[in-house]
Parts: structure tokens; sequence; C-alpha cells
């Protein structure tokens, strides 16, 4: 899997040890993380420091992309990070998702 930092944390080929080290190093993590398996497959969080970070997850299509229905401490959105990573589904059972919604373009501005 992919690990992708707002920093200077990157790899083609994440580790246990390199989720661990980018969700403790707030410098070089910045203000969001992807964990990616492919194009439009991943998750992401979003955050600085300690708290609060939001989260969502995307397999696929617009149809099938889901944020977390609450803000989460660090400590929550490595252990799903670590759990995806694994190929452990029970991160999305962990916590409660709603379909995140397409807004429309002029939102953006």
């Amino acid at each position: 899997m992919k690990l992708e930092c707002a920093g200077s944390i990157s790899s083609g080929n994440a580790t246990e040890a390199e989720v661990r080290r980018a969700f403790a190093d707030d410098g070089g993590r910045g203000e969001f993380i992807i964990l990616s398996q492919a194009d439009e497959m991943y998750i992401q969080a979003a955050g600085e420091a300690d708290d609060p970070y939001v989260m969502e997850y995307r397999e696929g299509s617009d149809d099938r992309h889901f944020e977390c229905t609450r803000e989460l401490k660090k400590s929550e959105a490595e252990a799903a990070f670590l759990k995806y990573l694994k190929g452990d589904s029970t991160w999305k059972t962990d916590f409660q998702w709603k379909k995140q919604e397409k807004k429309p373009w002029w939102k953006f501005w």
C-alpha cells in the first residue's frame, strides 16, 4: 500500500512501522495522511498534532465514499489505519459512517 502525507513522509510499500512513525511525527506528517490500495481506494485522515481528526474512506466510485460521523482522537485514526494496512476490515465497524455528499462545483470556490 502507498502511504502519503502532507509533509515529507511517504512510502510506496508502507509498513506498520512507517504508519506508526507517520502518526508520531506531526511535522513530517503534516495536516493529512492517506493510505491507498489503488486509485480511488483509500483511507485518509486530516488533523494536526493530537486532536481532533476527521477520517474518510473510498472504495472506488463516488457512491462508495464515506466519512466518519464524529471527530476522532489521533490514536483512533492510527488504529484504523493499522487495521486497514493489515486487511482487517473491523475498522469499518469501529466507527459510524455516512455517505459523503458530492458537492456542486460552485461550492469549491
